[in-house]
């Protein structure tokens, strides 16, 4: 806990991050062993590779840093190993469990009929349900009056999560080393198909050359993967937890409980029964990152007096995929024993989202530290230059089949392409 530190955890969909905020301002800068980054990679680090995190919450402090520290800095070095240490290697595992917590559950069938009626009485003065009607859902045997648990249907007890790290560390007398592997898999609190999947790499080390020039390099990268059906709508994930509440306990997921046919309720598009890779179709996105840092430092002639140099190369690729299925939606007709469509999606949808981030970073730092008797002098002088090239394209289409993800130039219905 550090005093005018906030983090927060917004929501708890599968790799979602967590946001800080220094004195309840913004976005503070993130600079990762000497290097000035964002968010998302500060929150896709491995927790284990992490040596130490500090807040620069002061004006002076952040000084350095020039506007991009108006909200504060948080500055992160990562494990490095101890010159003269031998060789360790740790292994770090857990298996865990998550479930929702405080999370509200919907009305059953009898209460939300009663609710209905007292709704439809002060505000008409009448209502269409029947004594018989309402004493049937409170019964709730009878076939047609059997209200369904929306929330025990799409939510998940003990949804799995698993996280592996092996890491080596150790030096000699001019050589430090630290190099991790790591590995966490995380799946949603509800419906299966909704899963997290990120592997980390984080190789550092440091050498000696000679009495006056140290030198360093840190390799990072990491793949992360988020997957889900394809459901309909802009947020796939919040779908499913408004169909918790939009879903009314008086209908049911599938017509004639019969699992082959997803019932045509009031709100189709958020009935569970259809929100599975099988029926809806799928989303996924992928990122491949990969970070180099090379550095020096050098202590000139002058006392107190050392310059620093470093240079980091970034690259990135982001893929998203998504692919809405058509699919339909039944109603069963006791009479005729049939199942009938009424309703569905049969407006397919099909589009894929790439973008590239390489960035080029420079910094040479002049810094001078001396003490004299009970007084002391320490001034800094920085130069940095950052190249970044950010290229993207979108595409749009409305594919004729289910079965095949490959998009056919005569389907496309719009592109964009894009270049920072």
């Amino acid at each position: 806990r550090i005093p005018g530190v906030l983090t927060r955890g917004a929501e708890g969909r599968p790799g979602s991050s967590t946001a800080i905020q220094i004195r309840n301002l913004g976005t503070p800068l993130f600079v990762i062993d000497g290097i000035p980054k964002d968010e998302g990679q500060f929150n896709n680090i491995d927790a284990n590779d992490i040596e130490s995190i500090t807040v620069l919450k002061d004006a002076s402090a952040a000084a350095v840093y020039g506007v991009r520290a108006a909200n504060g800095v948080v500055l992160v070095t990562t494990k490095k190993g101890t010159r003269g240490q031998e060789n360790r290697i740790n292994i770090r595992t857990y298996s865990g469990w998550q479930n929702m917590f405080r999370f509200p559950r919907p009305s059953d069938a009898a209460t939300y009929v009663r609710a209905q009626i007292e709704s439809d009485m002060n505000l008409n003065g009448w209502t269409n349900w029947t004594p018989e009607e309402l004493a049937k859902w409170e019964a709730g045997t009878e076939n047609g009056y059997r209200g369904f648990d929306w929330y025990d249907f799409a939510v998940r007890e003990n949804a799995p999560q698993q996280y592996l790290s092996v890491s080596t560390t150790g030096g000699s007398d001019r050589l430090n080393y630290y190099v991790s592997l790591a590995r966490l898999n995380q799946q949603a609190t509800f419906l299966k198909g909704y899963v997290f999947d990120r592997s980390n790499i984080q190789a550092n080390v440091d050498a000696q050359i000679s009495a006056r020039l140290k030198v360093g390099a840190q390799i990072n990268g990491r793949i992360e993967k988020r997957e889900n059906p394809g459901n309909p709508g802009f947020d796939d994930y919040w779908m499913v937890l408004f169909g918790t509440y939009r879903n009314r306990p008086t209908e049911r997921p599938y017509a004639n409980d019969n699992p082959r046919y997803p019932a045509a309720t009031s709100h189709g598009a958020s009935n569970h029964a259809t929100l599975n890779h099988d029926i809806s179709g799928f989303w996924e996105s992928t990122w491949r990152v990969q970070q180099t840092n090379l550095s020096a430092e050098y202590q000139l002639p002058l006392q107190g007096l050392t310059a620093t140099g470093r240079y980091s190369y970034y690259l990135a690729d982001n893929v998203e995929n998504t692919s809405e299925y058509t699919y339909d939606l039944y109603t069963y007709d006791e009479a005729t024993d049939t199942y009938r469509v009424t309703g569905g999606n049969q407006n397919p949808y099909r589009d894929r989202w790439n973008r590239k981030v390489e960035e080029n970073f420079f910094q040479l730092q002049l810094n001078y530290d001396r003490s004299f008797g009970p007084h002391g002098v320490s001034a800094d002088l920085a130069f940095e230059a950052n190249e970044r090239f950010e290229p993207r394209y979108w595409f749009r289409s409305q594919p004729t089949t289910n079965h095949l993800e490959l998009v056919n130039f005569n389907e496309l219905k719009a592109f964009t392409d894009q270049e920072d």
